[in-house]
């Protein structure tokens, strides 16, 4: 949530629409996953993770990241996003390419984490060598807004 939490969309009807929209999927795939953490800690010591439940760990997995990144494109743009939904993407198929393989439970558990902090380690490289703070807005950081400068509050 680095990426969308306490963050309005970019103006207008629309962005407010699909923004509003994108968050029910968010929701729903993060209850599913973790429904779906039942059955993997059940199973912890079978060889592989039983195929319902890789499927909706990582399915769930997946719509979250694709949620967010739907997210990510009604915020308004600063250099340091320009890449957040295409990583959030590349995630989601990875999570999707661990739900096919079935490792064993906690091998799948772990990738899933190794994949949930990818896109998070990206953008925060991305920002750190633009001197961003990551969850900031570019043009509250720069202190300029519009052509006004503007001194954040307390």
């Amino acid at each position: 949530f680095d990426f969308v939490g306490r963050k309005a969309p970019r103006p207008g009807a629309v962005y407010r629409m699909v923004w509003t929209l994108f968050y029910l999927p968010l929701w729903l795939c993060i209850a599913a996953a973790g429904a779906g953490m039942v059955p993997l800690v059940q199973h912890a010591t079978d060889d592989l993770a039983p195929t319902g439940a890789a499927w909706l760990v990582t399915g769930a997995t997946a719509g979250m990241l694709l949620s967010l990144s739907g997210l990510v494109l009604t915020m308004p743009t600063h250099p340091g996003i320009k890449f957040t939904p295409f990583t959030l993407v590349f995630a989601a198929a990875l999570a999707l390419v661990v739900g096919a393989m079935r490792p064993m439970p906690i091998v799948l558990a772990a990738c899933l984490n190794v994949i949930l902090s990818l896109p998070w380690l990206e953008a925060f490289v991305r920002h750190a060598r633009a001197g961003i703070p990551l969850g900031f807005q570019a043009e509250l950081h720069r202190g300029v807004s519009g052509g006004k400068t503007v001194r954040p509050g307390p």
